[in-house]
């Protein structure tokens, strides 16, 4: 019973970290900004490789 409860709390900490990890990357102000929804043409034949 123990074990169950210890995976339990585990996994909880788990996702609340993973979720912590997700909002601070959403929410950063560094980076470029690229919209993936945009299709784009490559620059050169060579990129297709």
């Amino acid at each position: 019973m123990a074990g169950a409860v210890a995976l339990l709390v585990f996994l909880k900490i788990l996702n609340q970290l993973i979720l912590f990890a997700a909002a601070l990357t959403a929410t950063g102000t560094t980076g470029d900004i690229v919209d993936l929804a945009v299709r784009r043409t490559p620059s050169s034949p060579a990129a297709l490789i």
